[in-house]
């Protein structure tokens, strides 16, 4: 029997069993190894083109599942406010808001 093709495209339900089954049913985050409560994880979203193909896959434990998603999900935030803050045309309110976020990152790495 040869294996499956990394690239062809399953429904949801059968490449999360795939992955799992590919990753020996382990929480592949580093140092984890987590058997319980086991979830696909696409690499690259759906929503931003990614797949159903098991290269685009991997296997987390449900803890490190709702981390990466929290990560990316603050990551989009803040990147979509500071969009915001320097679309305005006003150099005055983009000088403030840089000085703002510079003494910011003073004050977070003391």
């Amino acid at each position: 029997m040869t294996p499956p093709d990394a690239s062809v495209r399953y429904s949801l339900k059968e490449w999360a069993r795939r992955v799992k089954e590919r990753d020996g049913n382990r929480c592949q985050f580093e140092g984890c190894g987590e058997t319980e409560r086991l979830e696909a994880h696409h690499l690259l979203p759906r929503s931003l083109g990614g797949e159903n193909t098991l290269e685009n896959g991997i296997t987390v434990c449900r803890e490190h599942h709702r981390r990466e998603y929290l990560r990316a999900h603050l990551h989009s935030q803040v990147e979509a406010r500071t969009d915001r803050l320097f679309a305005r045309r006003s150099p005055g309110k983009r000088e403030a808001a840089y000085r703002f976020l510079s003494r910011r990152r003073l004050v977070e790495k003391s």
